[in-house]
């Protein structure tokens, strides 16, 4: 028999024989295999291992480094400090601005359940010329501090702490002494380092407490506004309410002015309702913008700070005020009071009055009269009245005299027939129509306050007069001085100049009137 198959069934039964087999009959095969499978399972193992290396270096070398000088922070405050400042007696800080005493006075409360009231001040400085809320803001800084962390991982020396930079010292009601110490900022910048003496502990604290304890004295001074004026009794009529209500004069000089310029009460009748001020000086004219700077004298004004805690000669020149850029001197019969101002390089103003006894700084933007120049407190109106006041009218032209007498119709209750005008004995003009043409007259605007001698004719001149024969009559006359401007007089006082546009509007508009038409502004 031919043996072939019985070796090819053997073989193929040994190479699929399963469990259920003999295990001797397989041992050869079971090791040749084996032998190979190991090989790839300790390769794969080895690669397997290289890859969980390589990937922990990767996720250590990703993983930032815990801070080194912290522990694991809070997620509570920690308490640092709770006091009140009722406890404490005096507070000394040294900052990088030298070193300030603070000491409390403590006012006992007359009933049992009420807290006593406690006042802070500054050592070597006058009790009125310190604000006491301010130095509050410092001492309650001291009273209650909350951190955010432990610091476990650094020294004192390496947070700033044995030369801090802000160093409070501390002396409670029942004389116990401790200090507050505060050191560097954290790299992080997430807050600053700080201790107290009794404990060795370090914490990270915000570091808005290192912006509170940064001061100088002057941050410490009295911020309370410059009051109004307060005048004797024997000048109640000048006020209201005990408010200073008007003045006789009040005059301006200092480095912006080349001459001072005088305000005083209008004693013109015929102005004075409507203008109860004018300048007198350097030249004649309605005042104009004397009310922001009367409020000065009567109500006083908000000031920012202070530039000194006295007003001697030598702080005084050191501020300019020797030399002021805007004096105010008002007069009440014989009572004076004159406020000085120098501007600062901050864009500040140093301020004095006759009593002060310290230097205070007040915004330009609270004080525009400050900005002032002379001829912003002229008024820039050629001349006002009201028609209700006036009872002719009359224009003069080098041709012809336009004259308007005003009465008032008594038999008409129309708005727009208020007044009956007579024009050259008739009565054709209407009511409505005459009083625009009055608006426009009195509306006329001084563009330019310079007075320079013009030599011309009078190109036109308006007269009103009043309706009280005791009122003496006021007339505006004009002379061509450019091309561009007419020069105006008021009473024959030359005032300023007004634009050629608006001057030919005058005989424009006088002609639309006597014709019966329309008075239309354009």
């Amino acid at each position: 028999m031919n043996n072939f198959p019985e070796n090819e069934n053997i073989k193929n039964q040994e190479e699929f024989s399963t469990v259920f087999s003999d295990p001797e009959q397989h041992k050869t095969v079971v090791q040749k295999n084996g032998n190979k499978k190991r090989l790839k399972i300790v390769i794969t193992a080895l690669v397997a291992v290289a890859v969980l290396v390589s990937g922990t270096f990767a996720v250590v070398k990703l993983i930032p480094k815990k801070q080194d000088d912290t522990s694991v922070p809070s997620l509570e405050e920690i308490e640092v400090l709770s006091q009140s400042d009722s406890d404490y007696k005096t507070v000394t800080v040294n900052n990088k601005n030298g070193s300030f005493k603070f000491y409390s006075v403590v006012t006992k409360a007359e009933d049992e359940e009420a807290q006593d009231t406690v006042k802070w001040y500054m050592d070597g400085y006058d009790e009125s010329l310190v604000n006491t809320s301010s130095i509050s803001q410092i001492i309650n800084s001291l009273t209650e501090i909350s951190a955010s962390r432990e610091i476990t991982e650094k020294t004192a020396a390496e947070c700033g702490l044995e030369n801090p930079v802000i160093k409070a010292q501390i002396i409670t009601q029942d004389d116990g002494q401790f200090s507050v110490l505060v050191g560097n900022k954290s790299p992080d910048n997430s807050g600053i380092y700080l201790k107290l003496s009794t404990k060795d502990t370090i914490y990270l604290v915000p570091d808005s407490i290192d912006t509170i304890l940064t001061f100088t004295a002057l941050d410490m001074a009295n911020t309370d506004a410059l009051k109004g004026i307060t005048v004797a009794d024997k000048y109640a009529d000048y006020t209201d309410n005990g408010t200073l209500s008007r003045f006789d004069s009040i005059t301006v000089s200092g480095k912006n002015f080349e001459k001072p310029v005088v305000i005083e009460t209008n004693t013109d009748e015929a102005l004075s309702a409507y203008m109860p001020y004018i300048v007198t000086s350097p030249t004649k004219r309605v005042a104009e913008n004397n009310e922001d700077l009367f409020a000065l004298f009567s109500s006083g004004v908000t000031v920012s700070g202070a530039y000194s805690f006295d007003v001697s000669s030598s702080t005084l020149s050191s501020l300019g005020l020797n030399n002021p850029d805007f004096i105010a001197t008002i007069k009440i019969q014989d009572f004076t009071y004159t406020y000085k101002f120098k501007l600062q390089s901050n864009g500040n103003y140093a301020v004095i009055g006759d009593d002060s006894v310290m230097v205070k700084k007040v915004s330009a933007d609270s004080c525009k009269y400050l900005s002032y120049s002379t001829t912003d407190f002229y008024s820039a109106w050629v001349f006002m009245e009201s028609i209700d006041n006036i009872s002719n009218l009359t224009l003069k032209t080098a041709d012809k005299t336009y004259s308007f007498d005003i009465a008032e119709n008594t038999e008409s209750e129309d708005d727009d027939d208020t007044f009956l005008i007579t024009y050259e004995g008739k009565n054709d003009i209407k009511s409505s129509e005459f009083q625009t043409f009055y608006r426009f007259c009195i509306s006329l605007m001084c563009s330019d306050f310079n007075t320079d001698t013009v030599e011309a004719d009078e190109a036109l001149s308006i007269t009103y007069t009043y309706k009280d024969k005791n009122i003496t009559p006021v007339t505006v006359s004009f002379k061509k001085a450019s091309a561009t401007k007419y020069q105006y007089s008021l009473n024959g006082t030359p005032m300023g100049k007004i634009n050629a546009s608006e001057f030919i509007k005058v005989d424009k508009y006088l002609q639309q009137l006597i014709s019966g038409k329309t008075v239309t502004f354009n």
